[in-house]
């Protein structure tokens, strides 16, 4: 082997071991068909005829030119190469096609003149098919451009010595191969490590470039993501401290308002029933007790919902939920209306013990405003019917509370699902009750409904789902 063939060895081992430790997931088969196309060449050289004087074959020249211009190719291949797959450019491909196509050309005997003319065009075919591809890849794209310059340029070199060496090769000279013993041929082969060394060097520095902007463009991302990681923390503190700070004043409120009124009612049930068992001389008493019992109670129940509604806005705030049994509730919402309507509310138990998964006081309150509701409508001395039962078709349980209506037309209900107040006015049916029952049964993933069962009789139906 001559001096020209330990360098090219040489540059090329060198080079490998610096492109492996380049290599990474996204530029793995770019490496891999570079190392292929060095590697095909170098075996060209090696079987080439004048560095295997011992072997005298007439097949080491074609073999050695195909195997060059089959390098060449890889090397198309790793410059064309995408994340994704290969470019789609139609001129490089035409003429990479085109050079598949003619390579085979150089192992028939019939063009075994013609070799070395042969191999200069198709490799200048190929050479000028990667400058195309290289320009046009955009997974080269970098901010440093010196080293996809630098391998540009001596793709150049090579389609010059290409070009040039076309016309001094058989038919327009003596030579019949590109490479060879006399001084032309020694001068091609080189130039062509020369030219090696400038495209083994673009390479290697085009992967230290595309290693620098994929560092660039991590850091600009991890950048990214930790100021959107900062801004919802901050907004999700401004939430909480907000939050905090409505439930703080709720249970504030819960605790200043409701706990005196609590304590005034029942004040005011005790002395009702010490006036009951007095004699018919403080009926006039009792009856004005009964009126400020109940103007108690619709305060009392007016504030109830007023904080349920207050709780149930909070953001962010999960109230645990628990199996209850559902009857229990019930018969204590029954108990939470005023003593005087009590008796007028029927309670159907059901054949078995029902538990639903709820929060209990949020329940209570909403089947607490059902049952005024229901009074407030139902015919004067007439029951409310309330009863429990299991929907197998929604899955879930039914409250049930059917009244028979007072008017002899059927009632105009106001939209439980918005609140519709005025400041002059106010409509003749509060929503306010109904409307917290509303929010109470969707915070429990189920449903409130008003249907009209004939023309006497209303129910008023709360599903919660199990």
């Amino acid at each position: 082997m001559s001096s020209i063939d330990y360098a090219y060895f040489g540059q090329l081992v060198a080079f490998t071991i610096c492109q492996l430790v380049l290599i990474r997931q996204d530029n793995r088969m770019q490496v891999i068909l570079w190392i292929c196309s060095s590697t095909l060449i170098a075996l060209s050289f090696t079987l080439a005829p004048e560095n295997l004087l011992n072997l005298s074959s007439p097949y080491l020249a074609p073999y050695s030119a195909f195997l060059a211009l089959l390098g060449g190719i890889f090397r198309y291949a790793a410059v064309s190469f995408q994340t994704k797959g290969f470019l789609r450019d139609r001129p490089s491909k035409g003429l990479i096609i085109l050079s598949i196509a003619a390579a085979p050309l150089t192992l028939d005997d019939i063009f075994l003149d013609y070799s070395g003319l042969i191999v200069s065009l198709v490799a200048l075919t190929i050479t000028l098919a990667s400058i195309l591809a290289l320009r046009r890849n955009r997974y080269w794209a970098a901010s440093n451009q010196t080293a996809l310059n630098v391998l540009t340029l001596g793709l150049a070199f090579a389609a010059i010595l290409l070009s040039v060496r076309a016309f001094t090769v058989h038919p327009f000279a003596a030579d019949t191969t590109f490479g060879g013993s006399s001084k032309i041929q020694i001068f091609s082969a080189a130039a062509v490590v020369a030219i090696s060394f400038f495209l083994q060097l673009g390479f290697t520095g085009m992967l230290f470039a595309q290693q620098a902007k994929i560092v660039v463009f991590r850091d600009r991302r991890n950048l990214r993501a930790w100021v959107r990681a900062t801004d919802v923390m901050q907004q999700s503190k401004k939430l909480t401290d907000t939050s905090e700070q409505r439930l703080a004043f709720i249970e504030l409120l819960t605790h200043e308002v409701r706990t005196p009124m609590n304590n005034a009612q029942a004040s005011l049930q005790s002395i009702s029933s010490a006036l009951e068992r007095s004699s018919a001389l403080f009926k006039d008493a009792e009856h004005a007790l009964e009126r400020a019992a109940a103007s108690l109670d619709g305060i009392t129940l007016a504030l109830s919902n007023v904080i349920l509604l207050g709780v149930l806005s909070v953001g962010g705030k999960e109230w645990d939920r628990h199996p209850v049994g559902a009857f229990e509730i019930l018969e204590m919402a029954r108990l939470d209306c005023s003593h005087a309507m009590q008796k007028r509310i029927v309670l159907t138990q059901p054949e078995n013990s029902l538990f639903v998964e709820c929060v209990p006081i949020f329940l209570r309150v909403a089947l607490h405003n059902l049952f005024e509701h229901a009074l407030s409508l139902a015919k004067i001395d007439s029951d409310i019917r309330a009863s429990i039962d299991v929907d197998d078709v929604k899955i879930g349980t039914t409250f049930s509370i059917v009244f028979e209506i007072g008017s002899q037309e059927p009632p105009t209900f106001p939209c439980y699902t918005e609140l519709c107040f005025t400041d002059t006015s106010a409509p003749a049916t509060t929503s306010l009750g109904l409307f917290a029952a509303d929010r109470v049964a969707a915070y429990h993933y189920g449903d409130m409904s008003i249907e009209q069962k004939d023309d006497d009789n209303v129910v008023f139906n709360l599903f919660l789902s199990f």
